[in-house]
């Protein structure tokens, strides 16, 4: 039997130690769970912020909608994005692949890019 996972990391940049703690606490509140692992912290002292991340098995769409949530509640400005990779511990066909996500975060709006579409939309 063959395992699957999904693997990304990101950094959303937040404005306040307070933020940090809020946007924690909208992770698994009341009306969402979110398959994500989030620290608050960034490196360096007076950078707030935290770090999305999947250390064995997450959801891209999960990081997109968090960091959606996250934007709208606190207004944020600019985009976050990042990389996800998706790998099989077995070398089968279709099992590898991954894909980017770019989050503006004043409209909630995501761009991204699956590899796997990507190479129907080729033809191959």
């Amino acid at each position: 039997m063959a395992n699957h996972n999904t693997r990304f990391s990101a950094v959303l940049v937040l404005d306040s130690a307070e933020q940090e703690t809020k946007a924690l606490a909208l992770k698994n509140g009341d009306e969402d769970y979110f398959d994500v692992e989030a620290v608050a912290g960034r490196e360096g002292e007076g950078k707030f912020g935290l770090w999305i991340f999947a250390d064995e098995d997450g959801s891209p769409d999960d990081v997109i909608a968090y960091v959606i949530k996250i934007g709208r509640e606190f207004k944020l400005k600019g985009k976050c994005g990042f990389a996800w990779s998706s790998a099989c511990d077995r070398p089968r066909v279709g099992e590898f692949g991954g894909g980017a996500a770019v989050i503006d975060l004043s409209t909630g709006k995501p761009t991204f890019i699956n590899t796997d579409a990507w190479l129907q939309e080729h033809g191959v």
